[in-house]
């Protein structure tokens, strides 16, 4: 069962969307799936955050340039890093 606002196209399940309804799961439990927040990453000072005009939100970890222990790109969300540093007081949060 697919849901959609109808005021807006029906919306077409995609490949991954059947993939999902495949192993018993909706649309809806996908999205659900995902991460509300980032933990750490959203007050560390070595992150980078990049929002995409979608709406989709990327946390670039500046550690990972110059430490190939840290990952580019760390799955969300991060609930403990040894390279966690808050930002300093005067630094607004990211």
């Amino acid at each position: 069962m697919l849901y959609y606002d109808t005021h807006e196209a029906p919306y077409t399940p995609t490949r991954s969307d059947r993939a999902w309804k495949r192993a018993g799961l909706s649309i809806l439990t996908k999205a659900s799936a995902m991460p509300q927040s980032p933990g750490l990453c959203a007050a560390c000072q070595h992150v980078k955050v990049t929002a995409t005009t979608r709406g989709s939100v990327f946390y670039l970890c500046l550690r990972s340039q110059t430490d190939d222990s840290f990952r580019k790109y760390p799955p969300l969300p991060v609930l403990q890093c040894r390279g966690y540093e808050p930002p300093p007081p005067s630094a607004p949060v990211r």
